[in-house]
């Protein structure tokens, strides 16, 4: 489930390219550490950027580990890698969810992706998260980027 809010603090821009684009940037996370017992159920992103979406899809990877265990292989270098964006990295993928994103992100909003079912985490340490994007409908207006900011709404 997607749902959005708007709220227009925060400032960490960033963006992902189109799997398929031969730019870099196909992908984009961030780590943080859990407690054995804790939940994710959902994660938050902030639109940057107004943009239209046409049966696009948004893919979200939780993994256990850390920076160590990311810095072991080059993830994801080129599209010549597919959709292998753990290309040589330690990290061990936990969940994997494609969400499907159609209709008009504008700048600042809140886009919640809502976990089906949510993650119990089984271990105490690192973990992340690393969405990537793949544009369905190339006709549509900017180009193949998904603008985010990956700071939660505050208030």
């Amino acid at each position: 489930m997607i749902s959005t809010a708007t709220n227009l603090t925060g400032g960490i821009g960033s963006r992902i390219f189109d799997e398929d684009d031969p730019a870099e940037n196909h992908g984009r996370g961030q780590l943080f550490t859990l407690t054995a017992g804790d939940e994710v159920a959902a994660i938050t992103i902030r639109s940057a950027g107004a943009q239209t979406f046409n049966d696009d899809l948004l893919t979200i990877n939780i993994f256990e580990g850390g920076i160590a265990q990311w810095n072991t292989g080059q993830g994801h270098t080129s599209a010549a890698d597919g959709d292998n964006f753990f290309n040589g990295t330690t990290v061990n993928v936990l969940y994997t969810e494609t969400f499907t994103l159609s209709g008009e992100y504008m700048t600042g909003d809140y886009i919640t992706f809502t976990l089906a079912p949510p993650l119990a985490i089984a271990n105490t340490g690192d973990h992340g998260f690393l969405m990537t994007y793949e544009q369905i409908d190339t006709s549509n207006s900017p180009t193949s980027l998904f603008y985010l900011e990956n700071q939660a709404p505050t208030g």
